[in-house]
């Protein structure tokens, strides 16, 4: 099979739909933002924030390692390849405390959030092959949720991208979403626990290791790592991956080198003291343009999801669609001497000053509640709530998501 290098190419640059959510802090290595590092704008947001808080962060090269203890952050550059987040950080030399993973202090990003989105900008560690696993971005802690679009996530050795939070082995479970991202690196250079939806993006695996990828999901029998539409591929022979303990794979539509070795199957490296909970051999097939090996077959029929069509983000990461671009909804009013309490289908943030109407005509002013989901406003007089008037403000979804969702202008109340 010949490997077509342009879509390689395509898909490393490719951008996904423009975001127009607003500034909410702005870092500039220049004096044109609120901070010069982004560790100091992640430092200014308080540490049990529960609003959607927007970390613009301008074109340069940012030689820091950050890491971020909040959550419901999103840090978006300004441009994808201009935007960069850069540091050396050899995990060989990293200090690391007993029971905690390498990954949890050594890494360009360390990402300990939940409802994280990083977007249209490139996190790099450059430290070189044998001197540690070189992880550039690495969600850990209790992290859940995370979002990662138009990022390239670059790495010279193993575990370029860590989404390994130590939620997944628990009853919570954890899950991530990437689209339109690159990740480089020579082995296991993504490393997901949990539930992980991965959809036009690509993996350039370096340093022929027969195990590029990696996933374990051990918390549900509904977790699972899907690659969706995507490219892996590298410059010398390669395996597909690994994995120690209970895992499922779905490879959809993908397009895999003819330099995948004709024994690079997803292989097991049995764990120690760990019994198999729901099977081997959890590896599924249907729709790529890959070598004719006979393990490479479409087998989807024999998975759980019996086809292709059903293998979407919201069947994969079970409770959260992050491709659902509706709105929050209002699911009910409640009026009480002048005072209104909108309650929301999810918890939304505020931006602006947004008001109720009344059927009166009088408007209600917006007192409080974002980040929860129900906001308060505010009337002289009782009355009945017709309509929201966002023309003053903006109502948007708190949560981690591929869209910006925002609450309808026209969103009635009867």
């Amino acid at each position: 099979m010949k490997f077509c290098l342009a879509l390689l190419l395509a898909l490393m640059g490719a951008a996904g739909p423009v975001r127009s959510a607003a500034r909410d802090l702005t870092v500039s290595a220049g004096s044109a933002g609120d901070f010069r590092t982004i560790q100091a704008a992640v430092d200014a947001v308080p540490a049990e924030n529960r609003e959607r808080v927007v970390i613009f962060i301008r074109n340069g090269a940012y030689r820091e390692q950050v890491r971020i203890h909040n959550s419901f952050l999103t840090l978006r550059g300004e441009d994808r390849k201009q935007t960069r987040i850069v540091a050396a950080v050899d995990s060989s030399a990293c200090p690391v405390k007993p029971g905690v993973s390498v990954e949890e202090h050594c890494a360009t990003v360390i990402a300990e959030g939940t409802d994280l989105v990083f977007e249209n900008l490139t996190v790099e560690n450059p430290v070189q092959p044998g001197r540690g696993k070189g992880a550039a971005l690495a969600v850990v802690g209790d992290s859940t949720r995370s979002v990662i679009a138009n990022v390239d996530v670059i790495g010279y050795g193993g575990d370029t991208l860590v989404l390994s939070a130590r939620r997944s082995q628990r009853d919570a479970g954890a899950d991530y979403y990437l689209n339109h991202v690159y990740v480089s690196g020579t082995y296991h250079i993504m490393v997901p626990r949990g539930a992980t939806y991965v959809v036009n993006s690509s993996f350039w695996c370096l340093g022929g290791t027969p195990m590029c990828l990696f996933s374990e999901g051990i918390t549900r029998p509904t977790d699972k790592l899907v690659i969706r539409n995507s490219v892996i591929a590298g410059p010398e022979p390669f395996g597909l991956g690994s994995y120690f303990r209970d895992a499922a794979w779905y490879f959809i539509g993908d397009t895999i080198s003819g330099k995948l070795r004709s024994d690079g199957q997803i292989r097991r490296v049995p764990a120690a003291n760990y019994q198999m909970k729901w099977g081997e051999g959890r590896v599924y097939f249907a729709d790529n343009q890959a070598p004719d090996y006979p393990w490479l077959k479409d087998n989807i029929a024999q998975s759980p999801a019996k086809s292709a069509a059903t293998v979407t983000a919201a069947w994969s990461l079970p409770g959260w669609d992050p491709e659902n671009p509706a709105g929050p909804a209002i699911e009910r009013v409640e009026e009480s001497a002048g005072q209104f309490r909108v309650v929301f289908s999810e918890s939304v943030t505020v931006r602006g000053t947004p008001r109720l109407q009344l059927a009166s005509g009088a408007p209600a002013a917006y007192v409080g509640g974002s980040g929860s989901e129900t906001l308060t406003f505010r009337a002289p007089h009782p009355g009945r709530a017709k309509k929201l008037d966002l023309q003053g403000g903006a109502i948007f979804a708190s949560a981690a998501s591929w869209h910006e969702r925002n609450a309808n202008l026209t969103l009635r109340i009867e």
